[in-house]
């Protein structure tokens, strides 16, 4: 969970860069497989660049 979020702030903060018009995160999910415990997080976004 907190390498998810490290890499959420990481990958919006590429509106820094010159050649990324926009960030948008479009969603964030938690697939936890509560069988084995096993955590798994995604989060997909829309990103736009020259």
């Amino acid at each position: 969970a907190l390498l998810n979020e490290e890499l959420k702030e990481v990958v919006e903060n590429l509106i820094l860069l010159n050649e990324i018009s926009g960030v948008r995160l479009n969603s964030d999910y938690n697939f936890t497989d509560t069988t084995t415990k096993e955590y798994r997080y995604q989060a997909v976004f829309d990103i736009n660049h020259y």
